[in-house]
């Protein structure tokens, strides 16, 4: 599965808990968001929260979402890996539009 469609089944998962009195993905996805984002990138709640997003054992999808690789000072993937982490806090009011400025770029590339 790519990394797009990893964005999108985390989505789907969020917007099936709009409205619902327990939301363990929205609660999981906004509290690895805040702690990355307050502890840094390549934290472990940075690579907890990009580890959504890549297939297990997935090497390659998971050193893109942690600019492991030869994207790491590509602006146009730095900016899409910015908005995934950015999107995680916002959960479930904003779920709609999450992955937006994401998904699409970061699989650039990869097989």
């Amino acid at each position: 599965m790519s990394i797009a469609d990893n964005i999108k089944k985390i989505k789907k998962l969020m917007l099936n808990e709009i409205g619902e009195t327990s939301r363990p993905t929205c609660d999981l996805v906004s509290d690895l968001g805040l702690r990355a984002i307050n502890e840094g990138k390549g934290s472990p709640p940075w690579v907890e929260y990009m580890t959504l997003f890549a297939d297990p054992g997935n090497k390659p999808q998971l050193d893109r979402l942690m600019a492991k690789d030869e994207t790491a000072d590509d602006k146009t993937m730095n900016r899409a890996r910015a908005y995934l982490i950015a999107d995680g806090p916002c959960t479930p009011d904003t779920v709609i539009n999450f992955g937006k400025g994401a998904s699409e770029t970061l699989d650039q590339g990869l097989e």
